[in-house]
């Protein structure tokens, strides 16, 4: 990456766009001036801190990006993103919150999310400076205690953060229909429970997700199709 051709377009730009390579260890503090910095993002990086090394625990470690990365952002910056692969590791993402609110970061939250069509999923820490309540869980990712993009959009909206998250039209109209296929599937299983029918490959459902269907049964036949999906929604986001 370093030595990629493309490097050579970005730092002959002139003015605001201009970009430099900078080659670092992100285990150590942030080679930059305080409160120079608007946005910053990660791609595949940061989960490998979450590893004791042979001089320093994973907490001094996170610790050393996640302190000196609240020092280089302005007071008005954008909330941090940062993906990484997470949820391999069933303590990374509280340690990373642990590190983060004790640097003085406000919020720190997994949020999963999917592309088009695809069943892989992607992990992506999302850092806050300023202190919120915690966006709601999603029910399709529970198993990971993590929260979605579309969910993270309106509780962006609905709070009134200063930088609200703005998903494409396409990938949102995508993760309704995921949501409402969630949706229907949870209530033919809760049927089929209800008639002691065959469960094939599933198990049964548990008080909560019982007590969950029940909710989506109640807005299953409300005619307006926009509102009904709006209410799936909000039954899903916990």
């Amino acid at each position: 990456m370093l030595r990629s051709s493309e490097w050579g377009e970005v730092s002959s730009t002139r003015g605001p766009l201009a970009g430099e390579r900078i080659r670092g260890d992100l285990a150590q503090p942030l080679p930059f001036r305080d409160g120079v910095f608007d946005l910053c993002f990660s791609v595949s990086a940061v989960h490998y801190l979450v590893q004791d090394s042979l001089a320093r625990t994973a907490a001094e470690r996170i610790s050393a990006l996640t302190s000196s990365l609240r020092k280089i952002l302005t007071q008005t910056a954008r909330p941090c993103t940062l993906q990484a692969y997470l949820t391999r590791d069933s303590n990374a993402v509280e340690s990373f919150r642990q590190v983060a609110l004790r640097d003085g970061w406000g919020l720190c939250e997994l949020v999963v999310d999917q592309s088009h069509g695809q069943k892989a999923e992607r992990d992506f820490l999302y850092l806050s400076q300023q202190a919120e309540d915690r966006p709601p869980r999603c029910v399709l990712y529970e198993h990971a205690q993590a929260t979605c993009a579309l969910a993270l959009e309106s509780w962006t909206y609905r709070t009134g953060a200063p930088h609200p998250v703005r998903l494409d039209a396409a990938h949102r109209a995508w993760l309704v229909r995921e949501h409402d296929r969630y949706a229907r599937r949870m209530l033919r299983l809760h049927k089929r429970c209800e008639t002691g029918g065959s469960l094939d490959h599933s198990a049964p459902l548990g008080p909560e997700a019982q007590t969950l269907a029940d909710r989506l049964a109640a807005v299953e036949s409300t005619e307006d199709e926009e509102a009904r999906l709006s209410m799936i929604l909000n039954v899903l986001h916990t």
